[in-house]
């Protein structure tokens, strides 16, 4: 074969350079450990998957103005609080996360006055232990002390909010769950939620209830 016959695509003694094969795509670090976790423990809890849902429209600078008459601010904080120890000890007991829920009503409901726009600041949920591990909830990873806030659908948190006082830590507080309770009912007049939350109080009669459950789970992902 002539040079002139040689493809241009060949090298000078006729042969085609080897191809060059792609790179599998980079995976992060974050990546590897939801896939490793998915596998070793399963999915994520309910409320981790509720949490995230909602915090991909979590903002800091989110106003009540800005709030329809059916909607509410959502605050989510999540505390860390030090078990006591004597100096000397190397060896002390691991920290209590908490993860705190706070509620506020848009200026534009007027069933409540003002001082009743906001929420009794609730308990989520708590985990012993110094978080962020793989097996524990992933809401031990957000920052301690930072407000996370989004807005949701009233009568859907109103209702929620309701599940919520009968969260066994919640009814542990003096009047707490009473409190809660009666700000549901407010909170959901006029909504699609009214008759479950009425039915729930009812039920319940602001007191203990009597299978009350040891961990939160949302009713629904919304």
């Amino acid at each position: 074969m002539s040079p002139s016959a040689i493809p241009i695509t060949a090298g000078l003694n006729g042969t085609f350079p080897p191809t060059r094969r792609r790179l599998p795509p980079r995976v992060s670090y974050e990546e590897q450990r939801a896939a490793y976790c998915l596998r070793k423990y399963g999915p994520p809890s309910p409320l981790d998957q509720w949490i995230k849902i909602n915090l991909a429209q979590s903002t800091q600078n989110l106003r009540l103005a800005e709030l329809s008459r059916d909607e509410v601010e959502c605050t989510l904080t999540v505390k860390c609080i030090l078990a006591p120890s004597a100096p000397d000890d190397y060896f002390g007991d691991p920290p209590t996360y908490q993860l705190y829920l706070a509620l506020r009503l848009s200026p534009l409901y007027t069933h409540v006055t003002e001082e009743e726009q906001s929420s009794p600041l609730a308990l989520l949920d708590q985990q012993y232990g110094f978080g962020g591990g793989m097996r524990d909830p992933e809401w031990t990873e957000l920052d301690v002390d930072t407000p996370y806030i989004f807005r949701q659908d009233r009568g859907y948190m109103a209702n929620l909010f309701m599940d919520l006082a009968l969260y066994k830590c919640n009814l542990c507080i003096p009047h707490l769950s009473a409190s809660m309770i009666e700000w549901a009912r407010k909170a959901s007049f006029d909504s699609a939620y009214e008759l479950d939350v009425d039915e729930k109080a009812y039920e319940h009669g602001f007191g203990p209830a009597v299978g009350c459950r040891d961990r939160f789970i949302p009713s629904k992902l919304a």
